[in-house]
């Protein structure tokens, strides 16, 4: 009697990128290694074969893009799964109004600068489409907090059509941005999930960090995929009840960004460094007490002070006025320390102090001092990092 030979295992290919080390004028987002590490224990634990990569300049992605693409069209039936995290950027001058994903040498003044540091999104999604793969998932966790150019409304990824077969998921809503460490562990306990089929796991996820955040940040996605495909396995397994949704107490990471919302001073970041020495803002942390105010007696002050008069290339603050406060009618200053670069350019701003908080007047300050501001290198030599006391005035119109 003929035997029907055992259905060959379904093959399955995943790669996983984290954007540390960003060196421009984009900060550097502690914690997305330790994110993307949870993404891919969990692809590996359902048999994937997981492709890691970090830090990567806009050649480098593009070449790692181009080389996983290859393998999977070299696998026909394959089941793909990007996972992706770092900053990303919508192109707010396009009529397609594309997304991007940043190297880590990203340096953005305009939106033109785009293209020359970022991969398009639009352009992996058709590249993927046609590789023949039975499934396409890409994940973008980058929905981070990005130059705006100026322009209004232009925070987040806009919305992208998924092609055939692809399923694309954002870690929150198009138009808005995310926090770190919190839709990838989620994702990475769904991944491990049987009994659900990957529609069914990025419903669940979107559920779980909505009611996790309060609503605060609510995950996108755009499901294009014709065929029941399973992560684990589509067999519902015998035992405990499904994982319930998170308790109402405040998690861990609950605790932890608590602390780090509250640090507004040298005394506030040296304890949450003794409380969370590897945690998501260590690094940020640590940059934070380099400054001046935190040297203490007998510190050597290695930054100057500057005032907007040594400020040029910023033709009109108001075009930078927190949208909140403005619509508030409240006024507020900031202080802010960024490191010179060789043209006069400022990068690697760090926030001194912001009053009164959550109101945006230090992220305002941020990205009028990198997205057009220059100073004199001959007073602010290359490398010099520099303070920038600013008041915020009500404009009047």
């Amino acid at each position: 009697m003929l035997m029907a030979a055992p259905a060959a295992a379904q093959v399955k290919l995943a790669l996983v990128i984290d954007q540390v080390a960003y060196r421009g004028n984009l900060s550097p987002l502690a914690g997305a290694d330790t994110e993307a590490g949870e993404v891919a224990a969990s692809l590996t634990a359902v048999g994937f074969t997981v492709t890691r990569a970090s830090n990567l300049t806009k050649q480098g992605l593009a070449t790692t893009f181009r080389e996983f693409r290859r393998k999977v069209s070299a696998t026909p039936g394959a089941v793909a799964f990007i996972y992706y995290t770092g900053h990303g950027s919508r192109d707010p001058a396009s009529d397609a109004n594309d997304n991007y994903l940043l190297g880590v040498d990203s340096e953005l003044t305009t939106a033109s600068d785009l293209p020359e540091f970022g991969v398009p999104l639009s352009d992996l999604n058709e590249q993927f489409s046609a590789t023949g793969a039975k499934a396409v998932i890409m994940v973008i966790d980058a929905c981070r907090t990005t130059p705006t150019f100026g322009k209004a409304g232009s925070k987040g990824l806009v919305p992208v059509t998924a092609s055939t077969n692809t399923l694309i998921a954002y870690a929150t809503d198009t138009g808005d941005v995310a926090d770190v460490g919190v839709y990838a562990p989620i994702l990475a306990q769904e991944i491990r999930r049987s009994g659900q089929d990957v529609t069914q796991v990025f419903s669940r996820v979107q559920i779980l960090v909505s009611k996790k955040t309060q609503n605060k940040q609510r995950p996108w996605s755009n499901n294009r995929l014709y065929d029941q495909i399973c992560l684990a396995s589509c067999d519902v397994v015998a035992g405990p009840t499904p994982l319930p949704l998170p308790p109402a107490g405040p998690s861990d990471w609950d605790k932890e960004k608590a602390v780090w919302d509250g640090a507004k001073s040298c005394a506030d970041y040296k304890a949450y460094l003794i409380s969370y020495p590897q945690g998501a803002f260590a690094a940020t942390a640590r940059e934070r007490q380099k400054t001046t105010e935190c040297a203490g007696p007998g510190g050597v002050s290695t930054v100057m002070t500057a005032t907007l008069n040594d400020v040029a290339g910023v033709p009109d603050w108001i075009d930078f006025y927190p949208s909140k406060a403005l619509r508030k009618d409240v006024a507020g200053r900031s202080v802010v320390e960024c490191v010179v670069q060789p043209d006069g350019r400022l990068s690697q701003c760090l926030t001194v102090s912001e009053t009164p908080v959550e109101m945006g007047f230090a992220e305002a300050a941020h990205k009028a001092l990198t997205s057009k501001a220059r100073v004199d290198t001959g007073k602010f030599p290359p490398g010099q990092r520099v303070r920038f006391p600013i008041k915020w005035q009500v404009p009047k119109f």
